[in-house]
């Protein structure tokens, strides 16, 4: 099988995502997996969801459900942000982000009463496997994530949103986040710190390029080698296609070399066969020939839904700077 052949095996039954704090528009990350994906995501702004819901992205199928994640059952309170994509179950650490010149999206103007839910209880009445995590939750991910002990169990790949500080009060700094998922046998294959933000002065007002780094987007990826040679892999756990999904997912990461690694284990392990993988053993074999056609209109659809909220988002900018001023 080449990867053409894979994907056209995974569409069957799709790969699921799980979108923790999905506001705003989807990570860039998964949009060569688009077509397959069937994608839960997980928002506390009601009105975010009904708008996302209304988006034709390019997924197998979509769902998103108007809940903030958290300890289940438990009161907390909601911090309404200036900028609605900076809302948070934390509390913003306002000190710290006012030394920077988008201290202000941070500002609380209001707060609401929810009772939040837990991720595998959630899940649970849907019967959702879980393949991908991919968490943006405002410095709550740990909080969530304790509650999340089947989904990340089961799956391949996490991508998580955090900071390098703590940018809300108690917030899961990347430090805490990176321990969490080494713990759990994930490896880290991609990180992207491009988040500079300059601090609040005259000499901020324009980018120099050595900023400080606030927060970063990474991936990772389960060590199924490791997990297999400590004996933690069970057999039962592991069907044909959830083997095709992993490999699919190191596909779209650009990963291939470590796709094989794993390929060659689930041969050992009787999952797949040595004529399954046998085209995948070269390089030409993890080229997709339809793929990047899909992925193309996926993008582009993508990026005019993301232009949109850039462009709404820098009229709001400047409406704030002029306010600021009078």
């Amino acid at each position: 099988m080449n990867i053409d052949e894979i994907l056209d095996e995974v569409q069957l039954q799709g790969i699921n995502l799980l979108d923790i704090g999905s506001s705003g528009h989807p990570s860039p990350r998964w949009s060569k997996l688009a077509p397959w994906i069937n994608l839960i995501g997980f928002d506390p702004n009601e009105e975010e969801c009904k708008r996302l819901e209304k988006l034709d992205l390019g997924y197998r199928k979509t769902e998103y459900i108007p809940v903030a994640l958290g300890v289940p059952g438990e009161r907390s309170v909601l911090q309404i942000t200036k900028d609605p994509y900076c809302i948070s179950l934390l509390p913003p650490n306002q000190a710290w982000l006012d030394r920077f010149a988008f201290g202000h999206h941070f500002t609380v103007i209001d707060q609401r009463s929810i009772t939040t839910a837990g991720i595998d209880a959630t899940l649970a009445p849907r019967g959702v496997r879980v393949d991908i995590m991919k968490m943006d939750a405002q410095g709550a991910e740990l909080q969530i994530l304790a509650w999340s002990e089947r989904a990340v169990s089961t799956s391949f790949a996490i991508e998580i949103e955090s900071g390098f500080t703590e940018n809300y009060v108690g917030e899961s700094t990347f430090e805490k986040i990176a321990t969490y998922l080494k713990e759990r046998n994930f490896l880290m294959f991609d990180i992207n710190p491009d988040h500079r933000v300059a601090r609040r002065n005259h000499v901020g007002e324009t980018l120099h390029g050595g900023e400080q780094i606030l927060w970063c987007e990474s991936l990772w990826l389960r060590d199924l080698v490791a997990e297999a040679r400590k004996g933690q892999m069970e057999l039962r756990n592991w069907s044909r296609h959830r083997a095709l999904t992993s490999l699919a997912i190191c596909w779209s990461s650009n990963c291939p070399d470590f796709g094989l690694e794993i390929a060659e284990m689930f041969v050992d392990m009787e999952i797949l066969s040595s004529t399954d993988i046998r085209e995948l053993r070269s390089a030409d074999g993890w080229r997709s020939q339809v793929a990047p056609l899909i992925a193309t209109s996926v993008n582009q659809t993508e990026a005019d839904t993301a232009l949109l909220h850039r462009i709404k988002r820098l009229i709001g900018q400047v409406a704030n700077r002029h306010s600021d001023r009078t």
